[in-house]
């Protein structure tokens, strides 16, 4: 789905997400993300229940993972497996563990 890749590519969520961790206030968190993500990424998003407490905007973050996630079909999933390259400074080990977890949603027996 193209909103999920908007939302979680390099450049996307994970970097939105990266930039807003430098916030101490969680709910400042979740708007600097809200306000980065494109227009049907926010009206997917916005809605998602942010708790209270400690974990509140960790917790929001895997509902969004889910929610965008549960929107790829499994072919965009097994591209975005085969796309998938070492990012620069990434181990070898975060690597194998990226492309590990990445092949289990694709399906992929073990290997």
């Amino acid at each position: 789905h193209k909103m999920f890749q908007s939302f979680s590519q390099p450049l996307g969520f994970e970097a939105v997400e990266l930039e807003a961790v430098e916030l101490e206030d969680v709910k400042k968190r979740r708007f600097a993300l809200l306000f980065n993500l494109s227009e049907d990424a926010f009206r997917l998003a916005e809605p998602v229940e942010f708790g209270e407490g400690e974990n509140a905007y960790k917790d929001w973050i895997g509902k969004l993972k889910s929610l965008f996630e549960r929107n790829q079909t499994a072919t965009e999933k097994r591209y975005n497996f085969h796309r998938r390259e070492q990012e620069p400074g990434e181990s070898v080990d975060s690597y194998a563990v990226s492309l590990r977890e990445a092949g289990a949603r694709c399906g992929f027996e073990t290997w």
